[in-house]
């Protein structure tokens, strides 16, 4: 069985977990960096706190939350780690459901570093758009997306594409 890190902390309420892969050769990404990619970004950022590491190996992790008009609104875990060892066999298996390509692949195959971000959803739809949004800010030049609560692997288009629209994306 393959468990996420984060899947200990599930509680009733639907969660959020996604590991993005980034492109081999990249640096990771510093705690610093991923506190100013999301102060720079169209999101609420109410706080980014450093927390002990809860994934093995992780450089980093720390404890965000968002909100709106001032309030608190969706609390997350954002964390930087080397990419997962299975990471590109999981994506093999499943990758002709999601439009992945042998290039997205490849990509995944010499990943070194990866950006995740976990979150328990009150509002489903928005919190999830948030989570993506989330993501996206952080790791930028993702090459693959893993949905760990849907099973699914996504190219980087997808996670663009979706984090940057006005609506969230239709539940699956």
């Amino acid at each position: 069985m393959i468990r996420h890190p984060y899947s200990q902390s599930l509680s009733r309420r639907p969660a959020s977990l996604f590991t993005a892969l980034r492109p081999h050769g990249a640096s990771p990404v510093s705690i610093n960096d991923a506190r100013s990619l999301l102060a720079a970004s169209s999101l609420d950022l109410l706080r980014f706190e450093p927390t002990s590491p809860t994934i093995a190996g992780a450089l980093w992790e720390a404890e965000v939350e968002l909100g709106a008009d001032g309030e608190a609104c969706l609390a997350l875990r954002v964390a930087c780690a080397p990419s997962p060892a299975r990471a590109f066999e999981l994506a093999s298996m499943v990758a002709g459901r999601f439009d992945v390509t042998q290039a997205d692949l490849e990509a995944a195959r010499s990943s070194g570093t990866s950006m995740h971000v976990s979150a328990t959803l009150e509002d489903p739809l928005g919190d999830f758009h948030d989570v993506l949004r989330v993501l996206a800010s952080v790791a930028p030049d993702a090459v693959l997306v893993f949905d760990i609560a849907a099973l699914s692997v996504r190219p980087a288009s997808w996670l663009e594409g979706a984090a940057f629209a006005r609506t969230p994306p239709a539940p699956e």
